[in-house]
């Protein structure tokens, strides 16, 4: 191989990348369509356009997706009231994050709202790594978004661990768990799932 031929090499290793967010965070960076504009090829990201030229993206991470909606889910009803994300907490965070008078069937909180983009027509998604705790108060949205990816043919992974919480890799970084979170994105970055 001439050293012309590494280069090259290199340089389109460069150009793909796999964008990441946690929780509220993730939210804007999930992927809502391409977009043409003035010959630079845009990803929608919930919102905003990014341009991705040279860049292509060729994997999602979403680490305990913060999802919204009216309608409450079994876990949510559920979740204990000692739990760091309380129904309380998440309604307040809500109110905060979307424009006023928008209810939490709002697309920036929904993905299945009323007035959300459908998801069956989504732009080419890059294969997506889900993660999060099995005792995530959002784990019904959460598992409902991943099945109906799958179910539109998206390439789409939902790693849970058993016994956590929402966002437990941030505020217990010291456990085992936390290490396994981190080993699984590495082998999606760099394994098959973002190839």
């Amino acid at each position: 191989m001439s050293s012309d031929d590494a280069a090259e090499r290199r340089s389109e290793a460069g150009k793909k990348k796999s964008i990441a967010g946690d929780s509220k965070g993730e939210r804007g960076r999930q992927l809502r369509g391409e977009h043409q504009s003035a010959g630079t090829k845009l990803v929608g990201i919930t919102g905003s356009l990014l341009p991705v030229d040279p860049v292509r993206v060729v994997g999602c991470v979403l680490l305990w997706p913060y999802f919204g909606g009216e309608e409450r889910t079994p876990s949510e009803a559920a979740c204990p009231g000692d739990a760091f994300l309380t129904l309380v907490l998440y309604d307040q965070m809500w109110r905060i994050a979307l424009p006023v008078g928008a209810t939490r069937d709002h697309p920036a909180a929904n993905p299945f709202g009323p007035d959300c983009p459908g998801l069956r027509d989504a732009v080419d998604l890059p294969p997506m790594l889900v993660a999060t705790g099995d005792c995530d108060m959002l784990i019904d949205r959460i598992r409902d978004y991943v099945a109906l990816l799958k179910a539109f043919g998206k390439q789409v992974e939902l790693v849970e661990f058993a016994g956590q919480a929402h966002a437990f890799a941030v505020f217990k970084p010291e456990i085992e768990d936390a290490a396994e979170l981190v080993s699984v994105v590495r082998r999606f970055v760099h394994g098959s799932g973002a190839a």
